[in-house]
């Protein structure tokens, strides 16, 4: 019976510290992050890190993207969840080194609600799924002085230069 109890407490003993690892390197890697692809395409260019160091004024950036939409779709549209993945990976970078410029909003349009009508009135392109549903891709930055700049679509043969059609 003692040596029952030893080897229970043993293991329970393995997982907290496994456990606990694995949760202490999750909130380091957040903290310092690494690219390494090839083409280090995570890591922003020096003239988009001049671009955010010389923001003097908030910019707010919203990502429309259908992901309900999109997981219900065909494979066509399915595609794109990946590249979305992407393009949120290189907007947050653009939040961290901004140091507080810029705000990232992702918005999910539904059909029939208020952002679905705001992707519309910014100039987003749709593309049509069902009857009812929509499938939107793009980025809208706002100023807080009203400047609105849009990419209507991301589309995947401008992965490339996505950094580049955000920056400008």
């Amino acid at each position: 019976m003692n040596r029952t109890i030893r080897t229970f407490a043993g293991a329970i003993l393995v997982l907290i510290i496994a456990f606990s690892g694995i949760s202490i390197c999750q909130n380091i890697g957040k903290r310092w992050k690494i690219d390494v692809t090839d083409q280090k395409l995570y890591t922003l260019s020096d003239g988009t890190k001049a671009i955010l160091g010389k923001l003097n004024q908030p910019v707010k950036v919203k990502l429309f993207y259908a992901k309900t939409a999109a997981l219900k779709g065909p494979d066509q549209i399915r595609f794109f969840n990946n590249y979305y993945e992407f393009v949120l990976a290189l907007l947050e970078e653009y939040v961290a080194a901004s140091k507080g410029t810029v705000e990232l909003e992702v918005i999910d349009p539904r059909p029939f609600s208020d952002d679905e009508e705001q992707a519309l009135r910014v100039g987003l392109r749709r593309f049509p799924i069902t009857e009812e549903e929509n499938f939107f891709f793009g980025l809208v930055v706002q100023t807080q002085f009203g400047v609105e700049k849009t990419i209507p679509f991301f589309s995947p043969d401008r992965q490339n230069f996505v950094e580049y059609d955000i920056s400008t």
